[in-house]
């Protein structure tokens, strides 16, 4: 007999991981002499690739918002909307820049790309982040909530004990 275990997606616990995992990716990037030049390329390929799982997740809210926006929806939903608005093309921007002035990966040669290298490139990808790193302390700030909640139910939730042979109520055979 085969006995197969179903693994529950967890999408808020996935979120929560992810989120924290950009952050500290992030902030690592942010500073290319703590990784060299050839980490840093490919942690900003990563990081692209999980800002873009980390937007699908939140997908519907994205969906939802876009909708509502002119209508009925809370304001604070409208000011998340904006700022994530301006973290998508900050972060397009620092991607977009990175992968023109790559020097280890070569990129732009890669993905057929013939823009020239210019100090306007690199320009956008020193300022550009400095803008994105205002924009996610706020968006952080914005969650805080969120994110507490998150990890206390979630990392810090009380387990269930699970009882040991030694703690179980013990059966007599004589009665």
């Amino acid at each position: 007999m085969t006995v197969t275990r179903r693994i529950r997606f967890n999408k808020t616990k996935t979120k929560l991981l992810l989120d924290i995992s950009l952050a500290v990716a992030f902030l690592a990037a942010l500073e290319p002499s703590l990784t060299g030049f050839y980490w840093h390329e490919w942690l900003g390929i990563g990081l692209g690739a999980a800002f873009i799982v980390h937007v699908l997740l939140s997908w519907s809210w994205v969906t939802s918002v876009t909708r509502r926006f002119f209508g009925r929806t809370s304001g604070q939903a409208r000011l998340n909307y904006v700022l994530n608005q301006v973290l998508l093309a900050a972060m397009g921007a620092v991607i977009a820049s990175g992968l023109v002035i790559s020097k280890t990966l070569g990129t732009a040669d890669a993905l057929g790309i013939s823009f020239q290298a210019s100090d306007t490139w690199e320009e956008i990808h020193r300022w550009v982040p400095q803008v994105a790193l205002i924009v996610v302390g706020i968006h952080l700030g914005l969650h805080w909530k969120w994110i507490v909640s998150t990890v206390q139910r979630t990392v810090w939730k009380p387990r269930r004990r699970r009882q040991t042979l030694a703690q179980l109520p013990r059966v007599s055979a004589r009665s």
